[in-house]
């Protein structure tokens, strides 16, 4: 079970065939809200097992690499939805 302590999951369908489960997590520094600091603690707690860093939020690289990482069965840990994408169209 994973304690709620403020961030969003985004479950992915689980195959009937896959038994493992990875939680990933993804943070980004934003000028209002969270530090990267508190957004990564919070992952860690989570239990992320990595946690993708975006350090240049206008190209989104590690967005990219973690969309490429997670599986079926896997979870996307982000500290809120605008982190996740700028706009429904993102999602």
């Amino acid at each position: 079970m994973i304690a709620n302590i403020g961030l969003v999951f985004i479950d992915v369908p689980k195959c009937a065939a896959d038994s493992l489960r990875m939680i990933f997590g993804y943070a980004r520094n934003v000028t209002a809200g969270p530090s990267l600091e508190e957004q990564i603690s919070k992952l860690k707690r989570a239990g992320c097992s990595h946690i993708f860093i975006e350090t240049d939020a206008r190209r989104r690289t590690q967005l990219a690499l973690a969309m490429q990482a997670v599986a079926f069965g896997d979870v996307l840990a982000v500290f809120s939805l605008q982190h996740l994408a700028r706009s429904l169209n993102d999602l």
